[in-house]
C-alpha cells in the first residue's frame, strides 16, 4: 500500500483501481484485490471517525459561541438598560397598518431602509426587528421580486 492509502481513479462513478499480474498468478491479483480494498475500508473508517470528531468539535464551538454571543448581548443590555423580551413585542402600529396597504399596484411601507453594501447584514438584522415589531419595511434585498425594475420599485416604496 502507497504511503498515502491505496492509489485507484474514479471511473463512471466507480472506484478503480489497477493490479499488474507480473507473475501470471490469479490468486496473488486476488489477495492483493482484497489488501487494496480492506485498506478502503480502513482508511473510509478512519475518515468518517475523523469527521465525526470534527462535526463535535463545530457543534461545540457554535454552542460555545452562541453562549458568547448571548452573554455579550446581556452585557449590552445591562449597559442600556433596556431589558430583553422573549416573546414577540406589541405591534407598534395598528394591525390594519401592519399589512402593507396596497394603493392601486403600490405597496405602501412603514419604513424604507437605505444602507450602503457594507451594512447588508446590519440593514437586515433592523429589518427583521421592525417585521417583529409589527411594521412593515423595505429592505432591497428582501422586498425586490427578480423582474422587477429597480428604480421604479424603489421610488414607488419612497
Amino acid at each position: 500500500m502507497p504511503e498515502n492509502g491505496p492509489s485507484g481513479f474514479v471511473q463512471d462513478g466507480e472506484l478503480c483501481f489497477e493490479i499488474i499480474n507480473f507473475y501470471q498468478d490469479i490468486a496473488r491479483v486476488k489477495r492483493t484485490s482484497e489488501s487494496i480494498i480492506r485498506d478502503i475500508k480502513t482508511l473510509t473508517a478512519k475518515l468518517v471517525e475523523e469527521l465525526e470528531k470534527y462535526n463535535d468539535s463545530l457543534r461545540w464551538s457554535t454552542r460555545q459561541r452562541l453562549k458568547d454571543r448571548k452573554k455579550k448581548l446581556n452585557d449590552i443590555v445591562q449597559v442600556l438598560g433596556v431589558p430583553l423580551k422573549k416573546s414577540r413585542p406589541p405591534a407598534i402600529i395598528p394591525a390594519q397598518l401592519t399589512q402593507g396597504t396596497e394603493m392601486g399596484s403600490q405597496k405602501t411601507y412603514d419604513v424604507f431602509l437605505s444602507y450602503a453594501s457594507n451594512d447588508s447584514k446590519e440593514a437586515s438584522q433592523i429589518y427583521d426587528f421592525i417585521a417583529d415589531a409589527g411594521a412593515t419595511a423595505f429592505l432591497s434585498e428582501k422586498s425586490l421580486k427578480p423582474g422587477d425594475d429597480f428604480e421604479e420599485t424603489i421610488r414607488e416604496a419612497l
